[in-house]
């Protein structure tokens, strides 16, 4: 099994979108003209309530819980529309990958297992997903004053409320859909960089100046600078894929988090309004840790790669030309594998742990102006 086949999971959720260039004709007047535009419809009927909510909490966090929603389908789509060509290349690029089976059975399974982990923590992703939408449907049917999963404006005509349930239920399916595209390409894409790293590590550690001839000392230095350019491109087009949605859902995940956090803490919801928080906070904090843990686990393995390179026995080399070489190498590693969004936001661990803290800071401040 290549390491390209573990992309086969991304690439046919992909394709069913109908937003990349590999898709069928169908499915892409199917997503254009018919899902976009009552998405479309979903989105206004949502910013109308907004403007009818006049200070009510909980109206507005219902709201927003739906705008969200909406708004996440929606820049995924344009994503896929922007850069559905990028997307296709970057999957071309998983050819040029080294392949696990290099440096031994030990190092190809861990490497593997990590891979298989990816597809696990998509599903994992899908299924809290499903059990939201699950229980968005459930109340909606059990709450006499709750006439549609999702908070919306609905118009006093016949028939109007359980067509835009209908619509909300598709839209949801189709959200969740494509949730598991574009993590999953995102997931698996990190862990290739980060799995491709650690091969050059391990090659980079087969070199014993002094012991081995120069020209095979050379050979290989050669062969990691080349495939370290490779990854550094890779890592710039995810960068340009993935750039305005990191900017989205860190806006999303903060407000989530304070309107959650204000409602469960300080105006003592009923129990299954309390049990809805509860998983929309976990499904939506599960999902930016999908982006912000993988893209600094990234930058881990980079920093790994150039001390790699620095703990070779470099003091034994007597080749200038090979000396050379090695200071390239080094120089081009300290190059930082920092995914930004919009140039500003820096993707790891820090980032996401300070966004649970501002979230719980703007909800002791909405709490102290009860």
């Amino acid at each position: 099994m290549s390491s390209t086949d573990y992309l086969k999971f991304s690439r046919k959720f992909l394709e069913g979108t109908g937003l990349v260039p590999t898709s069928s004709l169908c499915k892409k007047l199917l997503s254009l003209l018919v899902f976009l535009p009552v998405c479309l419809v979903l989105n206004f009927l949502v910013v109308y309530q907004f403007a009818r909510a006049k200070g009510d909490i909980l109206l507005i966090a219902e709201a927003f819980e739906s705008l969200s929603t909406y708004g996440q389908l929606t820049v995924r789509k344009y994503l896929l529309l922007l850069h559905g060509n990028l997307i296709e290349e970057v999957m071309r690029d998983w050819c040029q990958n080294w392949e696990y089976n290099l440096f031994g059975d030990k190092i190809e399974t861990e490497l593997r297992r990590k891979m298989k982990l990816c597809i696990k923590m998509t599903k994992a992703l899908a299924f809290c997903s499903t059990g939201t939408i699950t229980l968005m449907c459930v109340t909606a049917l059990i709450d006499d004053k709750k006439l549609v999963p999702l908070t919306c404006f609905v118009p006093n005509y016949k028939w109007a409320s359980e067509i835009i349930f209908i619509s909300e239920v598709i839209i949801l399916l189709e959200t969740l859909y494509y949730v598991v595209a574009l993590d999953s390409f995102y997931l698996l894409n990190c862990m290739n960089l980060e799995t491709q790293f650690t091969l050059m590590r391990e090659l980079i550690k087969s070199i014993r100046f002094g012991a081995d001839d120069d020209s095979e000392c050379s050979q290989k230095l050669v062969r990691c600078a080349q495939h370290h350019r490779s990854l550094l491109r890779l890592h710039q087009k995810l960068n340009k894929v993935y750039s305005e949605y990191f900017i989205l859902q860190y806006t999303i995940t903060v407000t989530a988090v304070s309107i959650q956090a204000y409602l469960t803490i300080y105006r003592s919801p009923s129990f299954d309004a309390a049990l809805k928080s509860v998983v929309y906070f976990f499904t939506v904090m599960l999902q930016v840790a999908l982006y912000f843990i993988p893209a600094s686990n990234v930058e881990i393995e980079a920093e790994n790669y150039s001390l790699e390179i620095y703990s070779t026995n470099w003091e034994a080399n007597t080749n200038n030309k090979i000396g050379k070489h090695l200071l390239f190498m080094l120089m081009k590693s300290q190059e930082s594998l920092n995914l930004l969004g919009a140039g500003m936001l820096h993707i790891n661990r820090p980032e996401y742990l300070a966004i649970l803290r501002l979230g719980f800071t703007i909800a002791t401040i909405l709490g102290g102006l009860k």
